[in-house]
């Protein structure tokens, strides 16, 4: 019996004391993709190897400072350091502050909150949850009028503020669900290579957003690409663009180095020999090799021999002085919306559309 269980002492990365003793804390791997599972490290080690990855992202280098940690921090005759470390509300600093309190905080913690209730609070949070989720405000009051077992949980008999109908709350179910959804697909080729496609363009409220599509074959061997993200960025620098790159892999446990091909269209800021997002990533990885987006060349290809037609191009010619000419007046676009009303009234009365609902 001893022999067995000393036998079984030395199985596993982290479970003999020998290899425990061999575990460097300043050199834990900082890619998630890397990581052990901290419950695979000895128990009591566990702690230790917590406190280094928490001094890791409380106290990581900003602006290429290594801020508070290697050699300390002397600059505290320069007015503003401290602040200017700290940030605004949303900084890393801050962040990070929040995410130790909550670490340090075990009664916040989700297994804490949920033991707590009783299991009629329970049925209420998924009843509540069930109709938040599928149906509109105005359905979910048909619903809870003609459907006791959720009626009875939902909208004003809810207990205090937990209807979960109010904006923010349904952008967070939301956002879980895109989470839930986007890790089901990297599960597909988390051990895998993949190929990476990305695009940048402005949104209706003039933001610039980046949307990163993968590239990959599925363990029945059928080539298949998925969005898994679109990320706000301030700017379209090749930098900017690279840190959300690896920003969202990081959080979806992939690495730089499983990109095996990288698709971009033709812009200096993406194709740059020196400089571009292309570059940039082969730094980290030679092995990610860059192909111009077929579909933008295509596009490239069209937009050219358009061009050489004449009726085309003086179409689109118009087309486009008639934008601008609208589009930079208020008064003008307010004609348009005029005219486009009693146009449509006229042929509501004429029976030729339908007003549906």
């Amino acid at each position: 019996m001893v022999d067995d269980l000393q036998e079984n002492e030395d199985i596993g990365p982290s479970s003999s004391p020998s290899i425990r003793s061999k575990i460097n804390l300043d050199d834990l791997p900082s890619d998630p993709a890397d990581r052990l599972p901290i419950t695979s490290y000895h128990p009591n080690q566990i702690d230790d190897v917590r406190r280094a990855y928490l001094v890791k992202k409380v106290f990581q280098p900003r602006g290429g400072r290594e801020v508070f940690v290697s050699g300390g921090f002397y600059n505290w005759s320069k007015p503003g350091a401290l602040k200017e470390h700290v940030g605004e509300v949303n900084s890393i600093h801050n962040n990070s502050v929040q995410i130790c309190d909550n670490l340090l905080n075990q009664n916040r913690s989700y297994e804490a909150n949920v033991t707590k209730h009783s299991n009629e609070e329970k049925i209420a949070n998924w009843y509540r949850l069930l109709g938040s989720v599928r149906f509109f405000l105005a359905v979910l009051k048909l619903i809870c009028e003609n459907n006791p077992d959720i009626g009875k949980y939902c909208l004003g008999i809810a207990k205090k503020n937990n209807t979960l109908t109010a904006p923010s709350i349904q952008k967070e179910i939301i956002d879980c669900f895109v989470k839930e959804v986007t890790k089901k697909l990297c599960e597909e080729f988390k051990d895998d290579v993949f190929g990476l496609l990305v695009d940048e363009s402005s949104d209706v409220s003039q933001k610039e957003q980046m949307t990163i599509v993968m590239r990959y074959v599925d363990k029945r061997g059928v080539v298949k690409e998925s969005l898994i993200g679109v990320a706000h960025v301030n700017n379209t620098s090749s930098a900017t663009l690279k840190e959300a790159i690896v920003y969202l892999l990081s959080n979806n446990q992939l690495s730089i180095d499983q990109v095996m091909g990288q698709g971009y269209d033709g812009a200096s800021n993406t194709r740059g020999k020196f400089n571009g997002l292309k570059a940039l990533i082969l730094r980290d990885n030679p092995s990610a090799h860059y192909i111009h987006c077929f579909a933008h060349q295509l596009q490239l290809v069209i937009v050219a021999v358009a061009k050489k037609h004449t009726g085309v191009k003086e179409f689109y010619e118009s087309l486009g002085l008639v934008f601008n000419t609208v589009g930079a007046s208020c008064k003008r676009k307010y004609m348009m919306l005029e005219l486009k009303s009693e146009m449509v009234k006229n042929e509501i009365l004429l029976g030729e559309i339908k007003t549906g609902k």
